[in-house]
Formats: C-alpha cells, structure tokens, sequence
C-alpha cells in the first residue's frame, strides 16, 4: 500500500472492522487505514468478527470472503441484521475451487455494498470507503 496522504478537511473517521484469515494481509490494511485517521480492529474469521459485531457497532466491514473458520458470506449475513447495518466491502482472491469473480458476485447477492477484487490498489480500497469518510448505509 502506498504512503499516506494528507486528511481532506471534511474527512470523517470511521470505525473499521476488518476480516481476513491471513494476519499479514490484515495487519497490513488496519495499518493503512490508520493511517487514514480510522479506528480500526480486526478478526482473523467470520465466527470472531461475528462475535465482535455482537459487542462494538462499527461504520465499515471489510471481510474476505473464503476463511478457514466461518466465511465472509456467513458475516455479511450476520452484519446485514444489525440496525444500523455496517456498509460493507467484500474482497477475494478466490481460492482452490472457485474464482475470485464467483466469490464477490456472490457476496454482491448476500448484501456487499462493494466488491474488491485482491490485490487492490489504495485508491480502490480509499474509493470504496467513500468520500470524506461517507457515514455508515442506513437500516
């Protein structure tokens, strides 16, 4: 990810979930997104980031879709029945049996606001959280 730019003055922090079963690659993002003023935590699977959201409300969930124990599709259910419902991004690099494409159109029909497709840029990660820290969707 590359160096930080300065904050607009209109941003807005926001509080960030991010789920990723590869703790290099989450640790790297929550970085980023600190960076970007963010409150961030994170969840190594869908079942840990399903019992953080049963404990912190949070603006943004930002979840890979294939994990090891509990996957993203099960969480995006889970995040869609909380009120108020957290946007989210989805993103993959597919895995063994499926493509990264059939991973995010699926997540698209489980209620993702965004898709990402890994790797991805900064600026796609920072275009997907919105403009000035855009506020969460609304229930």
């Amino acid at each position: 990810m590359s160096t930080a730019q300065p904050l607009p003055a209109a941003h807005r922090s926001l509080s960030i979930l991010v789920v990723d079963d590869s703790p290099e690659f989450s640790s790297a993002l929550a970085e980023r997104l600190r960076e970007e003023q963010h409150v961030v935590c994170t969840a190594a699977s869908g079942r840990e980031a399903t019992a953080i959201l049963h404990s912190i409300a949070v603006d943004v969930v930002i979840t890979d879709i294939l994990m090891a124990d509990g996957d993203g599709l099960e969480l995006i259910r889970a995040a869609r029945i909380r009120t108020p419902a957290p946007r989210i991004i989805a993103m993959s690099g597919g895995g063994r049996f499926v493509t990264a494409t059939d991973c995010l159109k699926a997540a698209n029909g489980f209620g993702a606001d965004m898709c990402l497709l890994k790797p991805f840029s900064t600026g796609e990660l920072l275009a997907a959280l919105g403009p000035a820290g855009q506020p969460p969707r609304s229930a």
